[in-house]
């Protein structure tokens, strides 16, 4: 009977294959990328079976994977299946873990990879392995790009937005203090106490983006297709964790509203009796207007260190190799350089 072994990244993959594969040898352990900031599996292979007597291995990666814009699932290296890449990514935000588990034992007995996915010949791929036996992609881009999403984990980004969450509560604090901010959010109704509060949201989500730097541009490593995900990744993380950042915050205004403000005062304010959804809609409001200036507050928290830790490891390592690369990715080049190396391969035959 072969033995097989998995290999994983640190980290949330680490967590998971902890938890779900407690029973297979798991070494924690990253295969280095090559210059295209792309995962070299194939070179790196061989060495890896010999250094932990495997006869085949899986590795699972938090590095979000596709191949001419589609996402993909897996890679197979070695026409006997002596190793393959698992993009964690690929299984959804919720991260399929009792079908990942099972996808993996399946590999790893019998060096056949069973889904999901559909068996591709790409002619380019960001963060793959360009010289895999077998690449299987996927077409549920939404599940990749909550996937993407999950990897990077929201709550992270949140301690690093430190000064900026100081801010917005500060802000919002101060605004319970002024009477004519209890009376504006007594006289808002509920659909425009939410749309102030959507306004806000939208308002901080775009800023930390684009004063971050968090916007992927199109490049020689970075296709179009692949940029519209890290984009779309990247905006849905920042709106998470500022959904987080608000909901810290209303708990906060909440309690200091109940302390600070007390019912009879309130009633003489409002000129009618209160009850607790006048304290919500005033915790509410002014949770929003703390959201507004959040933005001022993410000028003094450093853009690399939030970049840092919206991404995983992985993906940040992608990054760094995208930008010291020049910019202007050509898709005529990719196609060109494919058609060449299919006729070099077709001329060795």
């Amino acid at each position: 009977m072969s033995k097989w072994g998995v290999l994983v990244d640190n980290g949330l993959p680490a967590r998971v294959v902890n938890q779900e594969l407690s029973d297979a040898d798991v070494v924690v352990e990253s295969v280095p990328t090559d210059g295209s900031g792309n995962i070299a599996l194939s070179a790196s292979a061989e060495a890896i079976r010999a250094r932990y007597g495997w006869d085949r291995f899986v590795y699972i990666t938090d590095m979000p994977m596709t191949a001419d814009g589609d996402p993909v699932a897996a890679q197979v290296v070695g026409e006997a299946g002596d190793a393959a890449i698992v993009s964690l990514p690929a299984f959804g935000f919720r991260l399929g873990r009792q079908n990942l588990a099972e996808r993996v034992r399946a590999f790893g007995q019998s060096g056949q990879w069973s889904g999901p996915g559909r068996k591709a010949s790409p002619s380019h791929v960001d963060g793959a392995d360009e010289h895999a036996d077998a690449t299987f992609v996927t077409v549920q881009r939404a599940r990749f790009v909550g996937g993407m999403v999950r990897t990077n984990r929201p709550g992270r980004m949140l301690t690093a937005l430190a000064s900026c969450l100081a801010v917005t509560v500060a802000t919002g604090g101060f605004g319970i203090f002024y009477g004519s901010v209890w009376q504006m959010a007594h006289a808002l109704s509920p659909q425009r106490l939410a749309l102030v509060s959507v306004v806000a949201i939208m308002v901080l989500s775009t800023w930390l983006v684009i004063y971050n730097g968090m916007w992927h541009r199109v490049s020689r490593q970075t296709s179009r297709q692949r940029a519209r995900l890290d984009n779309a990744s990247a905006g849905l993380t920042v709106l998470v964790t500022v959904l987080m950042m608000f909901a810290v915050t209303f708990c906060g205004m909440a309690a200091l509203t109940v302390v600070v403000i007390p019912p009879d005062y309130l009633t003489e304010q409002l000129g009618e009796a209160v009850g607790w959804r006048d304290y919500v809609d005033i915790a509410w409001f002014t949770t929003s207007l703390g959201i507004m200036g959040g933005a001022l507050g993410s000028n003094f928290d450093g853009s690399a260190k939030v970049r840092r830790a919206t991404f995983s490891d992985r993906e940040n390592e992608r990054r760094d190799s995208d930008e010291e690369q020049p910019s202007g990715w050509r898709e005529d080049e990719h196609e060109g350089s494919h058609e060449a190396k299919k006729a070099a391969e077709a001329q060795e035959k």
